[in-house]
């Protein structure tokens, strides 16, 4: 009976703090801009036992397809699923948050409604304001190989926070910023990105065209 006790302890998986969950993935300027977001949540859950291996994982298997055509639909693989804190409020329920990257396709330009899009280093991020609050984020990656590609990456946080709405969007766009700086080390990019949660970021005008090369 004590062996199985143990056995069913052990298999819990421990919360870890904001900065250091997924490996690392957010940082420690990324990590307090989730605090503060997440109305002062300081851990979060791992979704499963081998979220802190994902991110490692997901870049090799994109080296492996470098320099191939984009897809049509960019396909995107989670590096990082944790559990969705407990934020009182929200409209839409959901068990997790989830950061998600792949090669896709040059984006369309900026489009007049339904998002905000601002420049961030090189890179293009875009607020989705919905429910579940999607925020994209491309960048271009120039590899050692030679190959290089526009990479997309997407991040679906808490929907609600006691941040006015303004501070509130800064906040997601900054903290996917430091999700990808992550990524962007692990796939290997040689080219400067200059990604950043505390960058200077600017607002794109509508049709702004994402740059064929960084």
């Amino acid at each position: 009976m004590g062996a199985l006790i143990t056995g069913c302890t052990s298999s819990t998986i421990p919360d870890q703090s904001v900065n250091k969950v997924c490996d690392g993935l957010l940082g420690e300027e990324g990590g307090k801009l989730f605090t503060e977001l997440a109305n002062g949540r300081t851990r979060l859950t791992p979704a499963t036992a081998s979220e802190g291996t994902r991110i490692k994982k997901v870049a090799a298997a994109m080296k492996k397809t470098a320099g191939e055509p984009a897809p049509a639909k960019a396909t995107l693989k989670s590096i990082c699923t944790v559990k969705r804190p407990t934020i009182d409020g929200e409209v839409y329920k959901k068990d997790t948050i989830e950061f998600k990257f792949g090669w896709s396709r040059k984006p369309d330009p900026v489009p007049e409604t339904a998002v905000s899009s601002h420049s961030i280093g090189t890179a293009r991020v875009d607020y989705w304001a919905s429910l579940l609050n999607f925020v994209d984020l491309y960048f271009t990656c120039h590899l050692a190989s030679g190959d290089e590609g526009i990479v997309k990456g997407e991040w679906i946080g808490p929907t609600r926070s006691d941040l006015p709405y303004a501070k509130a969007a800064d906040a997601r766009m900054r903290i996917m910023a430091a999700a990808s700086a992550t990524f962007a080390t692990a796939l290997g990019c040689t080219n400067n990105l200059g990604l950043s949660p505390i960058a200077k970021m600017e607002t794109l005008p509508v049709g702004t065209e994402f740059p064929d090369r960084h």
